[in-house]
């Protein structure tokens, strides 16, 4: 009998930026993580691509048990800024559960169940022979950085008719057992806190 794959969690922060603030905080992550290669130039760019069953349960509690499937992959090289094609990009195929906020009063960061997996080949075959098709897309662009095991996205959103005035700021986790939820969490505030001074 096979084992079965222990869940992985990803812990995250998240924060929202006036425009009129980025430079500040890009000067501060450049400080604290050593990173001057952007330069100036956001070469952050992620392209998701979300999924429903083709046959939706019917709307009721029952719905909520059908799955939200996200092919995502990087649309700019980070190195070169170039964009890559989209035939030559590298997609992971990944289901994310609801974030479990955390608790009043507890120091635990927003974290939630994720499965992914890298894929190859036509993705869009790929989704419709697993009964499911395309529901919408949305590209992230912005400026990503490294401070020890923590990374930092600071990013728009852009969809099809609507694009956001502000930045989102996103700090994440490596992918972790549920053992590890706690010290992450305690990894991230402590950056936190270095990024609030």
């Amino acid at each position: 009998m096979a084992a079965a794959t222990p869940r992985t969690y990803q812990c995250a922060l998240y924060g929202e930026l006036p425009h009129t603030s980025l430079g500040k905080l890009l000067e501060r992550m450049v400080g604290l993580c050593g990173d001057t290669l952007h330069q100036g130039s956001s070469r952050f760019c992620e392209h998701d691509i979300c999924f429903i069953p083709t046959v939706e349960t019917p709307f009721g509690p029952s719905r909520n048990d059908d799955m939200v499937l996200r092919l995502r992959s990087r649309a700019l090289d980070p190195s070169t800024g170039a964009f890559i094609d989209f035939p030559s990009r590298q997609w992971t195929l990944s289901h994310l559960s609801p974030p479990e906020p955390p608790k009043p009063g507890s120091k635990l960061a927003t974290h939630r169940a994720v499965y992914q997996v890298p894929i190859q080949g036509d993705v869009f075959q790929y989704m419709s022979m697993l009964g499911y098709r395309f529901n919408f897309e949305y590209v992230s662009r912005g400026y990503q950085f490294t401070h020890g095991r923590v990374t930092i996205t600071i990013f728009r959103v852009y969809r099809v008719r609507t694009n956001s005035t502000s930045w989102v700021v996103q700090v994440t986790s490596p992918i972790v057992a549920q053992d590890q939820v706690v010290r992450t969490s305690d990894e991230l505030f402590e950056f936190a806190n270095h990024v609030a001074g």
